[in-house]
């Protein structure tokens, strides 16, 4: 059937007839609909056409055509799905983009490490102990960079306009921190990928590591749960403009995590010298993370590492051979220990 474009359409009409086109034969209701909304459209044009003013007027196929509408905006079907995708598509870009610049400078300076003399130098004979070494400069400086942040991310988050939409595509942005976190399971010989974002969150590890924190009792399980107290003091754009800072800061601070444990993981050996710089660099970044005051930072895992370090030899035994690794998020702390052991020549 021919369709002849009336003089003059209301709203209604409009949205109904993009509704057929989009869902074409896919609904029949939204079809007979459609073809209601033509009709009473026709009748409404000719109306106009006579001189009775009442271009825009409602009649019951434009009530229908409405509830036709809302039926869809309740269902399952997504309406222009290839838009959505490609919003998606640019959503996750911009994710990428952003991840890609706050984490260029952790990243560089976190690359070479696993080579560093450091880690296998030799006691100078000074008889300074563990307290006494400073951390080295490459963490040094991821941390600055980490804490720098706070105050760069900050302008981005003045206009409330923008802030609002921006917020609105942040669901998933923690995605972009994956990779080294699979980088760092491939590096102990796990190859189990379903484990990587328990392994990320960390609330299942504290139990079996020696984390520095108390299993925490609460449901969400998140180290800092001060920082829900301290936001009942902001209005809603200072929370807005917080919460916004705060997930880029948890993003960046997860990945650097998540890498430097990897390149600690590829270390070939670890002196008695070696692993007093070991803990003194992850004592600095659980410092700078603790310093952020976010939720599920400093990750378990850093601190645990550090212990490792400075574990005697006797009680790294013991603790390997108590391992229970029937769990696969505790087999894989095993493995963490045990190339740790390797390290330091205790396996």
């Amino acid at each position: 059937t021919q369709f002849l474009l009336p003089d003059a359409l209301s709203v209604v009409e409009i949205d109904s007839i993009i509704t057929n086109k989009a869902l074409g034969e896919n609904s029949h209701s939204a079809s007979a609909n459609a073809t209601s909304a033509a009709t009473s459209t026709s009748s409404t044009a000719s109306a106009a056409m006579a001189g009775s003013g009442n271009a825009t007027g409602t009649t019951g196929d434009d009530h229908d055509s409405y509830e036709t509408l809302q039926r869809l905006a309740s269902a399952d079907s997504i309406l222009y799905g290839e838009s959505m995708d490609a919003l998606g598509a640019l959503k996750r870009s911009c994710h990428s983009l952003v991840f890609d610049v706050c984490s260029a400078v952790p990243r560089k300076h976190l690359s070479s490490i696993t080579s560093m003399p450091s880690w296998s130098s030799s006691d100078n004979g000074s008889g300074v102990d563990s307290y006494g070494t400073l951390a080295q400069p490459y963490i040094t400086q991821v941390g600055e960079h980490i804490l720098a942040l706070v105050q760069a991310l900050e302008p981005f988050a003045t206009s409330m306009e923008s802030l609002k939409i921006a917020n609105s595509v942040m669901s998933g942005v923690r995605k972009v921190a994956v990779q080294p976190w699979k980088d760092l399971i491939s590096a102990i010989g796990i190859s189990n990928d379903t484990i990587v974002d328990r392994l990320m969150q960390g609330k299942e590890l504290i139990p079996y590591v020696n984390s520095g924190f108390e299993e925490d009792d609460d449901e969400d399980g998140e180290n800092g749960g001060g920082e829900d107290q301290d936001d009942e003091d902001l209005d809603d754009d200072e929370r807005a403009a917080n919460d916004f800072c705060n997930k880029w800061l948890d993003v960046v601070g997860m990945a650097v995590t998540g890498r430097l444990l990897e390149r600690v993981m590829r270390i070939p050996r670890l002196s008695p010298k070696g692993c007093d710089h070991l803990s003194a660099d992850l004592g600095y970044l659980v410092n700078v993370l603790a310093a952020l005051g976010l939720p599920n930072h400093p990750h378990p895992l850093i601190n645990h590492v550090a212990e490792l370090a400075r574990l005697d030899k006797v009680s790294f035994q013991n603790q390997l051979s108590q391992r229970d690794t029937s769990l696969p998020i505790v087999a894989a702390v095993a493995s963490m220990e045990q190339r740790v052991a390797l390290m330091r020549g205790i396996l």
